[in-house]
């Protein structure tokens, strides 16, 4: 059975509004090296100036995590924010 690797995502910001931003398609993820796939974005709260949402992907079956990389992709002109965790 496949399960879901989710993160909670929670940014603030003091110009502009980000919940016009695409999350979803702005984000990859590696698990051990292989890309997971496209994820979803669903919001937990809209405010414009501090959105936070689950960013969720899908794991392959019966993946052990050893190493997870994501990154976001354009978010207010950053070419990309990555972060990354060995287990």
């Amino acid at each position: 059975m496949a399960g879901n690797l989710v993160f909670d995502v929670a940014l603030t910001t003091h110009s502009g509004d980000l919940t016009d931003f695409d999350f979803a398609g702005a984000a990859q993820l590696e698990v051990n090296g292989n890309d997971a796939g496209k994820g979803t974005w669903q919001f937990i709260s809209r405010d414009p100036h501090h959105p936070e949402g689950l960013l969720r992907f899908r794991l392959p079956v019966n993946e052990r995590i050893k190493e997870l990389h994501l990154t976001i992709n354009n978010l207010r002109g950053v070419p990309a924010r990555e972060f990354q965790w060995k287990l």
